[in-house]
């Protein structure tokens, strides 16, 4: 009898075995799957990062360019307002010699006008 139950013992121990390697085996290829899905979910994870690396890629090139534009017109801008600067200080002192020949002109009149009426009054004086 020894025998028998030793056998019977062998017998549930590898059909256990190959249930517990069959149960292992289902999992393997679960486990297959789930890691097929998550690669292909990196895959896909990967691919738009690398969409919006392209497009954030093509953005700051448009922001470089956009940049360079408004700088170039910046410089522009101030080298106008340098120009009209120049043309203001330009006229501002055209005006400053025009008042300085204007407030000559009128001393020299004013003297004049004072020359004459001096001359007047010695006429009058010789007169008298």
């Amino acid at each position: 009898m020894g025998n028998v139950s030793q056998s019977l013992r062998e017998r549930y121990r590898t059909t256990f075995e190959d249930a517990v390697d069959e149960m292992s085996i289902a999992q393997k290829k679960e486990m297959h799957r789930d890691l097929q899905h998550q690669a292909l979910l990196l895959l896909q994870l990967e691919s738009e990062i690398l969409r919006i690396l392209r497009k954030l890629s093509e953005e700051e090139a448009n922001l470089r360019r956009r940049e360079e534009f408004l700088e170039l017109r910046r410089r522009a801008y101030v080298k106008r307002l340098d120009t009209a600067s120049v043309e203001e200080q330009k006229k501002k002192r055209e005006e400053e010699e025009e008042e300085e020949e204007e407030e000559e002109e009128e001393e020299e009149e004013e003297e004049e006008e004072e020359e004459e009426e001096e001359e007047e009054e010695e006429e009058e004086e010789v007169e008298w």
